[in-house]
């Protein structure tokens, strides 16, 4: 459940107060990859009752943007960690990704958009 998933990101917030970067990453990855199957679940259901009962595919797809916005919450906290310790890299994809599933004109893509900006990935401003 999402709840699980925001367990799994206080958990990492955690450990990085403790100063333990490792455990923290892996706290934030084991939220980020329960957050991906959770949206994949509520979009196969969706996909499953279109068309059959409103209902269902009304209350999946509110779960599945929640969802999708602690995907977005997970991935910024993984880009912190990243860029704290001087892996840019692997914090690009995630912005990425944080982009496309949220919308660049959404506060968590125009936030990562600043940062790929920040990074030196890309140089043009979005003014959106």
């Amino acid at each position: 459940s999402i709840l699980n998933v925001e367990y799994y990101i206080e958990q990492g917030d955690q450990f990085i107060n403790n100063g333990n970067f490792e455990k923290a990453k892996l706290s934030y990855l084991d939220a980020r990859k329960l957050a991906k199957q959770l949206a994949t679940f509520y979009s196969d259901l969706n996909t499953a009752f279109t068309g059959i009962d409103a209902r269902i595919p009304n209350e999946v797809q509110r779960k599945g943007k929640a969802t999708l916005q602690i995907l977005a919450e997970s991935n910024q906290r993984l880009v912190s960690l990243y860029l704290r310790t001087e892996k840019p890299e692997v914090a690009v994809p995630l912005l990425i990704e944080t982009i496309r599933i949220m919308s660049p004109n959404s506060p968590e893509g125009k936030e990562a958009y600043e940062r790929l900006i920040q990074l030196g990935f890309v140089e043009t401003k979005y003014k959106g």
